[in-house]
Parts: C-alpha cells; sequence; structure tokens
C-alpha cells in the first residue's frame, strides 16, 4: 500500500462533502494535532503525597479562620462573667421568706461572714442598715468590717473602716465605728485628726476636723444629727482607759464641735431618747447632765458596776442598763464597741430604775460581751457568737441570732438601736452586691490570657501537620 498522502481537495469543490474519504482524513489530521499539542504541555506527575499536600493547603483557609475561636469563646466567657459581677446581687437562699413590708426591719438568723466577692459601701452603697460588725478570722475569708441593710440580706462591706486605725499606732484592729440609731451613718475614727462620718445610703464620707490628739466614740444622738465623742489629749496605750477626756457634741449640720464643760474624766455615755440629756459614768458615779453642762442628778452606782455603753438609756426613759464588770486579770480586756476599758469584761446585767434610784441584777451571763440596745423590756446583747435578748422582768435568754458558724465569734457588733423595737428576725437570703471592680478586671484579664493560650495550642497544632 502505497504511504503518499493525497491532496486534500479543497473545501467548496466537487470531492468535498461530508462522509467522503478526504473529508475524513481531514478530520482525522486534526484530532492528531490537537493531541500532539496537549501532550506537548508539561504536566507533574502528582502521586498520593501531592495529593495530601494539596489537600492541606485546601484546608488553610478554614484553619486560619478557626484558630480563632478559642480567643472569641475566652473573651465572651470574661465579659459574660463581668456582666453577671455588675449585676445586682441575688440571694443565696432562694427558699428565704420573702419581704413583706418594706418598713419593716428584719434582723438575719445568720450574719455572713465577709468574702473577697462582698461589694464596698463606697461603690454600691446598701442603704440603712439594721447592723454593724466584724468578727475573729484569718486572711481568708477576708477580714473586715461588715454591714447588712434593714432588709437583712444586703451584706456590704465598709471599705472606709477595714483599714487599720491610724489612731492608735502599733494596732492592727479596724478603725473605731459607731453605728447611728437609725442606721443611716457610721462614724469612722481613722485619723488622729479627724472623723468620717459615712452616709450609707449614698456610699460618701464626709470628714470633720475635731478636738484632741486622739477620740473615743461615745454615742450618738437620738436623731442621729451628733456625734458625742471624747477628745484625748494624747493617745493612749494598748488596753489603757483615759481618764482626762472631755465630751464633745458634734453637730453634723453646721461640723462645729462645743465641748460639755465641767465633764473631764468621762469614760461612757449615752443618749436619753428625746435627745435633751446625757448620762455620764465618771469612775464610780453617773450624772444626768443637760447638753450645757449643767447637772441635774448624781447618781452612786453599785461597786463593780458601770454604764453600759450608748445603748444603755431604754426607749422610754424610765431606766438605764448596767454593766456588772468581772474581776481584773492583767491589764484588763479592750472593749469592742465603745473603746478601750480596764475594769474587765461585764459578766452580767443590771437596770437602774430612775424613778427610785434603785438597782436590780439580771440573770448572770458568763459569755455576755456587750449590749446592743432595748427591744421593748428586753434587752438586746452580744453573746461573742451569738445575738439574744434577755428579760428584764427575769428569765433565760433567748437566741435571735449568730454569726455563720465556723468563724470565730464576733467583734464591733452594732445594731440600730432605733430599729429595735420593732425589728423582724428571719432569714431573707444573701445579697453581696456587684464584684469589686479589681476582681472584674482579674476575671477580664484571665479570660485574655486563656484567648493567648488558646492562640498558640493552635499555632503549635498546625506546624505539627496531620497526623500520619
Amino acid at each position: 500500500m502505497s504511504t503518499d498522502r493525497m491532496p486534500c481537495p479543497a473545501p467548496g469543490s466537487d470531492e468535498w462533502w461530508v462522509g467522503s474519504p478526504s473529508h475524513n482524513e481531514h478530520d482525522a489530521r486534526l484530532r492528531r494535532g490537537v493531541r500532539d499539542l496537549a501532550n506537548a504541555v508539561p504536566v507533574p506527575e502528582i502521586g498520593p503525597a501531592g495529593l495530601r499536600a494539596a489537600a492541606a493547603r485546601r484546608r488553610v483557609r478554614p484553619r486560619a479562620r478557626g484558630r480563632w475561636l478559642p480567643a472569641l469563646a475566652a473573651a465572651t466567657t470574661a465579659l459574660a462573667i463581668v456582666a453577671v459581677g455588675l449585676l445586682p446581687g441575688m440571694p443565696t437562699d432562694l427558699g428565704a421568706t420573702p419581704l413583706r413590708d418594706a418598713d419593716v426591719a428584719v434582723l438575719p438568723k445568720t450574719f455572713a461572714v465577709n468574702s473577697y466577692l462582698t461589694a464596698h459601701v463606697s461603690a454600691d452603697p446598701p442603704g440603712p442598715v439594721i447592723g454593724l460588725y466584724s468578727y475573729s478570722q484569718g486572711v481568708f475569708p477576708a477580714p473586715g468590717v461588715l454591714v447588712v441593710g434593714v432588709n437583712g440580706r444586703s451584706f456590704r462591706e465598709l471599705d472606709a473602716a477595714s483599714r487599720p486605725s491610724r489612731g492608735y499606732p502599733g494596732s492592727h484592729r479596724s478603725a473605731l465605728t459607731l453605728l447611728s440609731p437609725d442606721g443611716t451613718k457610721v462614724a469612722v475614727g481613722d485619723s488622729p485628726s479627724s472623723i468620717a462620718v459615712v452616709d450609707l445610703v449614698n456610699g460618701k464620707a464626709r470628714r470633720y476636723q475635731v478636738h484632741g490628739v486622739a477620740r473615743q466614740f461615745l454615742a450618738w444622738s437620738p436623731d442621729s444629727r451628733r456625734l458625742l465623742y471624747l477628745a484625748l489629749p494624747r493617745v493612749p496605750a494598748m488596753f489603757e482607759e483615759p481618764r482626762e477626756g472631755e465630751p464633745v457634741v458634734l453637730d453634723l449640720g453646721s461640723g462645729s464641735s462645743a465641748v460639755i464643760p465641767g465633764q473631764r474624766g468621762t469614760v461612757d455615755a449615752a443618749y436619753a431618747s428625746d435627745g435633751s440629756r446625757l448620762a455620764l459614768q465618771r469612775q464610780g458615779e453617773l450624772r444626768i447632765v443637760r447638753l450645757d453642762g449643767a447637772v441635774e442628778r448624781t447618781l452612786s452606782l453599785p461597786d463593780r458596776h458601770r454604764l453600759a455603753g450608748a445603748a444603755a438609756w431604754s426607749p422610754d426613759g424610765s431606766r438605764l442598763a448596767l454593766y456588772r464588770m468581772g474581776e481584773v486579770t492583767g491589764q484588763g480586756t479592750p472593749d469592742s464597741v465603745y473603746g478601750l476599758r480596764g475594769e474587765g469584761s461585764p459578766d452580767g446585767l443590771a437596770v437602774l430604775d430612775l424613778d427610785s434610784g434603785d438597782t436590780f441584777a439580771l440573770g448572770p451571763l458568763s459569755d455576755l460581751r456587750t449590749l446592743l440596745g432595748w427591744r421593748g423590756d428586753r434587752l438586746v446583747v452580744d453573746r461573742w457568737e451569738t445575738i439574744a435578748q434577755l428579760p428584764v422582768a427575769g428569765g433565760p435568754a433567748e437566741q435571735l441570732a449568730m454569726l455563720e458558724p465556723g468563724h470565730g465569734n464576733f467583734t464591733d457588733l452594732q445594731l440600730a438601736t432605733a430599729l429595735l423595737p420593732t425589728v423582724e428576725v428571719r432569714d431573707a437570703g444573701r445579697d453581696q452586691g456587684p464584684w469589686p471592680v479589681w476582681l472584674m478586671l482579674v476575671v477580664a484579664s484571665s479570660g485574655l490570657v486563656a484567648a493567648g493560650l488558646g492562640i498558640l495550642v493552635t499555632r503549635a497544632l498546625r506546624r505539627r501537620g496531620p497526623l500520619p
């Protein structure tokens, strides 16, 4: 067979038609030319390893997006925690009895201990409070001075008083405090030259310049507008009861202080319910004095008896509560509310009838700490770990409330005396307020650190490549 190629008829000639030998041969040559051109293009041979690499390259973009997921999750968690911390506190005891009357103060059956999550009064004021207290405990839970609102569940740390007092060098105790009868103010003795009065409704503190080098708080007036304090010419030593102080009345409205003349040597005081007179303790005698210093009456007290502090005068004005002091051992013991005492600790109570001048003793209370106030014909007292009431007419003491078990005992416990006659005793849950700012910053920072670690771990896993 001859291999010579026949010339291709020109398209349109009589020899060109579809299906003719000339047309078929022309198509075959075109196909061969296209195939030769395709074969001339260099194409690398991929193989299984190349396919895996190509698949890994295709997954780069999804991984680039996915590596930010840990950061996004951590940041979202941190923001959620901070948002929860900013919300008002929720009661932890959801089964507690709800408040029925906003005008009735509630004394909680259990007083909470402090926590690093407890909001500060300056940041989230609780409004009027039923009590103020501290307790004997180490650094955890956080020690400090706490207040509990009249609803019985709003616990806040009184940050203005939780710092050690600068008025008494060498003392590690919190600053001296005195709660007003209506529960709206706290006097804080944190400085040798001034007194801070914290408004518990708005959380703000106002500072007053005062007499003396140092001072001890004695009593608030019944209307909570005047503060009686003891101006001292020097800073007392630990466990020393100074006997050269002068009683001074600070008027919160004008900011002025007035010394009550002729009463140097006063160690304890209580206001009458109408605010017009004072009972002043001077060694073994008790004076009933008007605010201008005029003495209305002088009473001799039985041996080892003394005025029972700022809450001593009964609401009806007819009686005064007295401490019966225990035997002195060593230098004596520090009083937890009104300053420093040098006559031992009280081991009982007595009541002085101002009409007859007679004194009658109540039942012995070996665990008595301080008098907290009057509740009708009953005396409310601090018994270290519990709050109890004792009938004046006689009978056993009845427990009202207690410090949360396992956390030592009360120190510096005070109650709003004007609210005690109608106070209810019940559990109302617990609200510690929004988290402190420093804690929210720590949580947010921790979230960002967790996000960074998540990114680093994700990158490390990428560099390792797919598992074989």
